[in-house]
């Protein structure tokens, strides 16, 4: 018993000491990571903890800074102006090619992450590959389904199992019927980034897009026509807010009780449990209508980018690879209750979304994935896509045919003039 006392006193004052040299090897370096802010922030909490262990084994610090996704690029532009500020930024979707300049090289970063992740899906390659050279590591994406109020569909005669083939025309229906009992669909036609990518999935779905393989303006087309033709008739459905509607516009449609369709990730279901809303358990996603030419799902993605005037360039590349790692990434999508959708191929564990028919259909996607403002089908992400996205093009030739401010052809016209401005500024 007595050497029994002895070895246990040995271990102890080993640990002791190897935590007091690990606290006196803590350095005054700090590692800062500038982050969008989260629709579910229990994910920040997950970030923030998984971070401060990471840094705790390096002996270093941690500070990672939430902002609002609309001020992400502003603060981006001015750091780096100032070629100074955060080791590690967050990218969406293409903006990476508008940052290039201020975006290091992190290809070998990148080949460590695939070999122990998997490989990116294409949504991921698309963002951060730039002419042969990763400037941005893809983090997660998050896509657009529908998202819907099952006790409304039924009240209106639809089932969860008719949205495995609904189209377009039988969304017309559908919404009609939906107006009829009080309870409305809603699109964002505005300035904000959900708007993006939920009216341009109901271009590709016609055959419309903004540019071809050659970065030649294509949107002044016969395809682009008739979806906002459609798009027009859809309208009379919904309530004249979505034209004024931010990121939030779309949530609060459902999470207020007033309306039964829209699209989103599903943090509006996440939103109602988390509130313990009385009609949380009617909240499902279901699958993006199919159109004429095909059935789409807009997906934001999210990339992590090193830039040039960093400190610790290594420091934040191995940070990034400790976020990435499959435990981590899962308990952060977990917490995002299933926001967060996995971009490598080698994440194995889909349980929670396989196990929740809430969720089912969301991952994995049953319509074909582009990220939001994918330019077309022969075309790769450019500056002048990118900046479209950013300025929101899309959304406001869409604004200016339902509020009746232009003609479809106007409105056409005007985005043509635009989207040919942009790539002349390239």
């Amino acid at each position: 018993m007595k050497k029994l006392l002895i070895l246990l006193l040995v271990v102890f004052v080993c640990i002791s000491f190897a935590e007091i040299m690990a606290a006196a090897q803590t350095s005054d370096k700090l590692v800062t990571v500038l982050l969008q802010a989260h629709y579910v922030p229990a994910t920040e909490q997950v970030l923030v903890k998984n971070a401060e262990k990471w840094a705790a084994s390096k002996g270093v610090k941690v500070r990672i800074d939430f902002i609002s996704d609309t001020e992400l690029e502003s603060v981006i532009t001015s750091e780096g102006q100032a070629k100074k500020g955060h080791d590690i930024i967050a990218l969406r979707e293409y903006v990476s090619y508008i940052f290039t300049d201020i975006l290091s090289d992190v290809s070998e970063v990148m080949a460590d992450v695939q070999a122990e992740n998997g490989k990116v899906y294409k949504l991921g390659e698309q963002a951060g590959l730039i002419n042969g050279v990763w400037k941005a590591i893809p983090w997660f994406h998050e896509s657009n389904p529908l998202i819907i109020r099952k006790d409304y569909i039924e009240q209106a005669g639809y089932t969860l199992k008719d949205f495995d083939n609904l189209t377009f025309d039988g969304l017309l229906v559908l919404a009609e019927k939906l107006q009829g009992i009080g309870h409305p669909v809603g699109f964002p036609v505005s300035m904000c980034p959900d708007a993006n990518g939920i009216l341009e999935t109901f271009m590709w779905a016609f055959g419309s897009y903004m540019y071809d393989k050659d970065n030649n303006v294509i949107i002044n087309s016969k395809e682009t026509r008739n979806c906002l033709e459609y798009f027009s008739k859809l309208y009379k459905f919904m309530p004249s807010e979505v034209t004024g509607w931010d990121n939030l516009g779309n949530n609060n449609l459902i999470l207020t009780g007033v309306g039964a369709l829209t699209a989103n990730p599903p943090s509006i279901p996440a939103a109602a449990i988390e509130n313990n809303l009385p009609f949380k358990d009617q909240i499902y996603v279901a699958p993006f209508p199919s159109g004429p030419v095909g059935r789409y799902r807009a997906s934001a993605t999210w990339s992590f980018g090193i830039p040039t005037y960093s400190e610790n360039k290594e420091l934040a590349a191995d940070l990034i690879k400790d976020i990435l790692k499959e435990a981590n990434f899962m308990e952060h999508s977990k917490a995002s209750a299933g926001f967060n959708q996995p971009i490598y191929s080698g994440y194995a564990d889909r349980s929670q979304w396989a196990n929740n028919p809430t969720l089912s259909a969301y991952e994995p996607a049953l319509e074909e994935l582009f990220m939001f403002n994918w330019p077309g089908p022969d075309a790769s992400p450019s500056a002048a896509s990118a900046r479209a996205q950013l300025l929101y093009t899309i959304p406001v030739m869409f604004s200016k045919v339902v509020t009746g401010e232009s003609t479809i052809d106007e409105a056409i016209s005007w985005a043509e003039s635009e989207l040919k401005r942009f790539v002349e500024e390239e």
